[in-house]
C-alpha cells in the first residue's frame, strides 16, 4: 500500500531528527574527549612547572652560597669590598605573594610558555587558574633572582697616585695571529700618567713578564705597587720574589671582577685597534706600534686634561707636527722668496714658449 504524502512527510522529520541527534552525540563526545586531553595537558603543564620551579630553587641556594663566599674569603692585598652586615639576601619562595599582578600579566604577554598555558585555563577553569598563577609568579620571582645572583658590591674607586710612576697596571693580550714572535702583547699603563708600554713576544711566561719589567724599571726606576688580574703568570712564584726582591708591592683584582682593572683593560682596547690598523695599512706590527705609541703620548688624555709625557717628563714632546711648523717669512726673507717664485715662472714660461715657437720661413720649402 502505498503512504500517504503526509506519512512521508512525517518519515522525512523523523530521518532528519535522528541524523542531528547522531551530529549532536558525536560533538558531545568530541568536546569531551578535547577537555580531557586539555585537562592532562594541563596537569603535566603544572607539574613541570613545579619541578622547574624546585630545581631553580636549589640552583639558587647553592649559588648564593658560593657566591657569598667567594667575597667572604678576600685575600690580603685585593681591591674588594663587602658589607659588613648581612644585608644582602635573596628571597626565598615565600615572598613570590610580593610579584603584583600588573608585573605577571606584563610577564605573561612575554612569554611563549606562559602564553600556552593560560590558553588553555582563561575562562574555562577559573580555579585552576586560581592555582597556576602563583605557581608561575614564583618561578618568575625566583627566575630573576637567580639571573641576578644577588646584590654586587659597589666598585670602590683606586685611589690616585701622588705621582708617576708610583701604581702600575699591567695585562696580556694574545694569542694573536701573526709572526711567532709577535703573539702576545704585555700591556703597561701608569695610572698617575696614563703613560702607555707596550712590548711584543712569543710567550706570556714568567720570565717574559719580568724581562719586560727589568728593561722598564731600568729606565724609569722602581714603582710601589704593581697592580694586575689572577692569570697564572701573574700568580707565579717567579714574578713574586722578582718583585719583593725590588721592593714592589704586588696587588691582584678581586676575582671575575675586570672593572678593577678598567684602565689598562680600555687601553688593550685601544692597542688591540691600532695592530688592526696596522694589519690594513700592509705594515710591519712593531714599528707601526712604535710610532702609535709615540703620538698617543704626545696627545691630551681626557681623564687628566694633559699629555701622558707632560705628566711623566715634565715637558711636552716634540713631534712631526712640531716639525712641519714654520714661521711666516718677514722683511728681507719675504722679498727672497718673492723673487725666487718669479724666477721660476720666468723659467717656465720660457720653456713653455720654446715649445711653440713656429719653424721660420725658408724660401727653398716651397720650390
Amino acid at each position: 500500500m502505498k503512504a500517504s504524502p503526509l506519512e512521508m512527510k512525517i518519515k522525512q522529520v523523523e530521518d532528519a531528527v535522528n541524523k542531528t541527534n547522531m551530529i549532536l552525540l558525536d560533538n558531545v563526545q568530541i568536546h569531551k574527549k578535547a577537555v580531557d586531553d586539555q585537562e592532562i595537558a594541563l596537569e603535566k603543564t603544572i607539574k613541570a612547572i613545579d619541578k622547574r620551579l624546585e630545581n631553580q630553587q636549589k640552583s639558587l641556594e647553592l649559588m648564593t652560597q658560593q657566591h657569598k663566599s667567594s667575597y667572604a674569603e678576600a685575600v690580603k692585598g685585593t681591591y674588594t669590598w663587602w658589607p659588613d652586615d648581612d644585608s644582602v639576601q635573596i628571597a626565598s619562595l615565600t615572598a613570590a605573594s610580593a610579584v603584583t599582578e600588573d608585573e605577571f600579566r606584563s610577564a605573561a604577554e612575554t612569554d611563549e610558555e606562559l602564553k600556552a598555558v593560560r590558553g588553555y585555563v582563561t575562562g574555562k577553569w577559573p580555579s585552576r587558574q586560581r592555582d597556576l598563577d602563583p605557581r608561575v609568579s614564583a618561578y618568575y620571582h625566583v627566575r630573576d633572582q637567580l639571573s641576578q645572583h644577588g646584590e654586587k658590591p659597589p666598585l670602590q674607586p683606586i685611589p690616585l697616585p701622588e705621582g708617576p710612576w708610583e701604581r702600575l697596571m699591567v695585562d696580556i693580550i694574545g694569542p694573536m695571529h701573526g709572526p711567532p714572535t709577535e703573539r702576545y702583547d704585555i700591556v703597561l699603563c701608569n695610572l698617575y700618567s696614563r703613560w702607555p708600554e707596550v712590548a711584543l713576544c712569543s710567550d706570556a711566561t714568567a720570565s717574559t713578564i719580568i724581562q719586560f719589567l727589568e728593561t722598564l724599571f731600568a729606565r724609569e726606576g722602581l714603582p710601589l705597587e704593581l697592580i694586575s688580574d689572577n692569570g697564572p703568570a701573574f700568580r707565579s712564584a717567579e714574578l713574586r720574589a722578582f718583585l719583593t726582591k725590588c721592593g714592589v708591592r704586588q696587588t691582584f683584582s678581586s676575582p671575575y671582577s675586570p672593572q678593577t682593572c678598567g684602565l689598562v683593560e680600555r687601553l688593550n682596547c685601544t692597542i688591540k685597534g691600532a695592530i688592526q690598523s696596522a694589519r690594513l695599512a700592509r705594515e710591519p706590527r712593531s714599528p707601526y706600534l712604535r710610532r702609535f705609541l709615540g703620538e698617543y703620548r704626545a696627545t691630551p688624555h681626557p681623564a687628566t686634561g694633559e699629555t701622558p709625557f707632560r705628566l711623566m717628563r715634565g715637558r711636552e714632546a716634540r713631534t712631526a707636527l712640531d716639525v712641519l711648523k714654520r714661521d711666516a717669512p718677514t722683511g728681507n726673507s719675504r722679498k727672497r722668496a718673492v723673487r725666487r717664485r718669479h724666477r721660476r715662472y720666468q723659467s717656465a714660461y720660457k720653456r713653455s714658449r720654446r715649445r711653440r715657437a713656429p719653424d721660420r720661413f725658408t724660401p727653398d720649402r716651397y720650390q
